[in-house]
C-alpha cells in the first residue's frame, strides 16, 4: 500500500506508467491481497485510470494474467466490488477489459524443471500400478492448475512442486537436520488458492 501511494505521488500525467509497471503493480497488489479501503477509493481510481491509459497496448501472457488476477480479486470481495461500482463507466470498462482481455494466458504453469518432471512421472507411475485413475495437468482457470487430480467422491488435487517453487538457497533448521523451504510469491498465491 505504501508503494502504491509512492507511485501515485511520483507518477506524472506527462510521463504515464508503462504497461509493464502497471502489470507489476497489479501483480504485487494481488499477491498481498490488497483491497481498497472505504476512504481509499482514490487509490482504486488511480489504478483504474492507469489501466485505462494502457488498455489498448498489446499484452504478454504474464501481464494478462497479473491484470486479470488483480481485477478478479477485487470483484471477489464485496466491499471492493462496491468501490468498483462507484468508478466512472470508462474506468469500469478498463477493469472489465483486464478480465476479458484478448490474449488469454495458458492455464498451465511455466515450464517445470527436470527434477519436477521426474517426480510427477514417479507419482503417476505409482498411481498407475495401483490401478488408481488420475488426470494430469488439470487446468482450473487462468493461471491456476493442478499437476494431478484423483477423481472420485473425495477427489484430491495434487500440487507437485519442484525446486523452482522455492527460494534458494535452501536453509536448514537450527538443529541442521531439516530443510526449511520457503515458497516464491507466485507459488504462495497458488497455495492460498487451494
Amino acid at each position: 500500500e505504501e508503494l502504491l501511494c509512492r507511485i501515485d505521488t511520483v507518477a506524472s500525467p506527462v510521463r504515464p506508467l508503462s504497461l509493464e509497471t502497471v502489470a507489476t503493480l497489479c501483480f504485487g497488489l494481488s499477491l498481498v491481497g490488497w483491497k481498497p479501503r472505504a476512504e481509499g477509493a482514490s487509490e482504486l481510481w488511480q489504478v483504474a485510470s492507469w489501466l485505462e491509459k494502457v488498455s489498448g497496448e498489446p499484452r504478454t501472457p504474464p501481464q494478462v494474467s497479473a491484470l486479470r488476477n488483480f481485477t478478479l480479486g477485487l470483484l471477489a470481495d464485496r466491499a471492493a466490488r462496491a468501490a468498483v461500482e462507484q468508478l466512472s463507466p470508462p474506468l469500469q470498462q478498463a477493469l472489465a477489459g483486464t478480465v476479458r482481455g484478448a490474449a488469454a494466458p495458458s492455464a498451465r504453469r511455466p515450464v517445470a524443471s527436470d527434477t519436477t518432471l521426474k517426480f510427477r512421472h514417479e507419482v503417476a507411475e505409482v498411481l498407475r500400478r495401483a490401478g488408481q485413475p488420475y488426470d494430469l495437468d488439470l487446468g482450473l482457470g487462468p493461471g491456476l492448475s493442478a499437476e494431478l487430480a484423483v477423481p472420485g467422491a473425495g477427489g484430491v488435487l495434487w500440487l507437485l512442486d519442484g525446486p523452482e517453487a522455492f527460494h534458494r538457497p535452501f536453509l536448514m533448521d537450527s538443529s541442521g537436520g531439516r530443510t526449511l523451504l520457503s515458497l516464491v510469491p507466485a507459488e504462495t498465491l497458488r497455495e492460498i488458492g487451494r
